[in-house]
């Protein structure tokens, strides 16, 4: 699976992405729609994530 910098993504706060290659190439509220988008393209080139605030944490 490839690695994705969280800095490197940018979208609206909330939104479910799909990022192939280090591009956003597909963006929703729903994840559903997103999963359908990435079935086009190959799994270890492909990464999806979600939009968070710029301060969120994760432990």
């Amino acid at each position: 699976m490839e690695s994705v910098e969280v800095e490197t993504i940018r979208g609206a706060e909330g939104k479910w992405v799909l990022v192939v290659d280090g591009r956003v190439v597909a963006s929703s509220d729903s994840i559903k729609e997103v999963f359908r988008a990435a079935a086009k393209y190959p799994p270890e080139r492909s990464v999806v994530t979600r939009i968070l605030h710029g301060g969120a944490s994760f432990y």
